[in-house]
């Protein structure tokens, strides 16, 4: 205690906090920079002690870094998505103009996080761009990065305490969107199928409540669904509403993935899209250009999330101003919506008289 009562008048030098640790200068200098191995109790111990200090050994903004590794690590939910692939492909393709190299860290799990923070820190990275709310308790190492002072950039969604530029995506608007191409359509009875929590889901289905209300339909809580058993919960959704006397007509799916999914359920069981029912998704994503029927759905800038999140901490790094970017979303249309004149009534599998 003495010791850091003595240090609190000056800057604490890296010898201060190993004399407080109780270990070599040479273990505190590979634990706050990640140059070589280190015991994870001692690295935290040090990083405490450096903390409690003041001692902000990745501090790299306005050129005060003495060394660079020359890598960014990037931070994605699931890379089997292939979401996320088009925004990695965008942030490489900036680092690669600049001269950087990318570690990507796919987190599916607890163990993964845990993993690759560790691999973040033993390869010292010059920065972390953390993509969307991945879980598993990463968010809590990434503000142990920032913390220790790496910069850090967001897609998506900010983490709680975590300073830093964030990428978004005008996720309302694409909600908003997407049910007034429906409701343009002439449908009234429109789902909303998808998660009802989360950052993202719930601004995308804030803009579906939107454009109903502003057409004078109030959200009916039965038309919002939520699959997380898809084998039983689909098989009451097609013997409860889609066979009752006043079936939607529509649905809006926030996800290009789980829409394309229910549409090859309802074939299955005999429904037509669109014929007996209208669907929009969210993402436009490349990896479904062989579906049949063509979606109809939310283009996102997806290469451009990654290219301005990697613009963005680069700036950073260099000591610039950054400030957070709002990206635009677009409707493409294709073969998944019908006008609801134009549907033949007499075909449709439940019991209805009108349209």
């Amino acid at each position: 205690m003495a010791a850091s009562v003595s240090t609190a008048m000056r800057k604490a030098t890296l010898q201060d906090i190993a004399d407080l640790a109780g270990v070599s200068r040479a273990t505190v200098d590979r634990a706050l920079h990640g140059r070589g191995r280190v015991m994870e109790g001692t690295r935290q111990n040090i990083l405490r002690i450096a903390r409690e200090l003041n001692h902000s050994p990745n501090l790299r903004a306005r050129g005060l870094k003495l060394s660079q590794s020359f890598l960014i690590g990037m931070v994605v939910p699931n890379i089997s998505k292939s979401f996320y692939a088009d925004v990695v492909e965008g942030t490489e393709e900036c680092l690669k103009e600049h001269g950087y190299g990318l570690i990507l860290c796919n987190i599916v799990a607890r163990q993964s996080a845990e993993r690759y923070q560790t691999i973040l820190r033993m390869q010292g990275v010059d920065g972390i761009i953390s993509c969307a709310e991945t879980g598993y308790g990463w968010e809590r190492h990434l503000r142990a990065f920032a913390d220790e002072g790496t910069p850090v950039a967001m897609i998506n969604y900010r983490v709680r305490g975590v300073d830093g530029p964030v990428v978004y995506v005008n996720q309302r608007k694409g909600g908003y969107l997407a049910a007034k191409c429906l409701l343009d359509a002439g449908h009234r009875r429109i789902m909303f199928i998808g998660r009802s929590k989360g950052y993202i889901n719930l601004e995308r289905k804030q803009g579906y409540r939107q454009a109903l209300k502003e057409a004078g339909i109030e959200p009916e809580e039965q038309l919002s669904i939520s699959f997380e058993n898809w084998d039983e919960e689909f098989d009451l959704f097609v013997n409860g509403l889609m066979g009752g006397k006043e079936p939607p007509t529509a649905a809006f799916i926030p996800s290009d993935l789980a829409a394309a999914r229910f549409i090859n359920r309802l074939q299955s069981r005999g429904y037509r899209v669109p014929d007996d029912l209208s669907v929009v998704g969210f993402d436009d994503l490349s990896s479904l250009e062989w579906f049949i029927p063509r979606l109809t759905t939310i283009r996102q800038q997806k290469k451009e999330m990654g290219f301005y999140a990697a613009e963005l901490l680069l700036a950073g790094l260099k000591g610039r101003e950054t400030k957070d970017i709002l990206l635009d979303v677009s409707l493409v249309e294709r073969h998944t919506v019908a006008s609801l004149p134009e549907r033949k009534i007499a075909d449709f599998k439940g019991d209805v008289t009108g349209g």
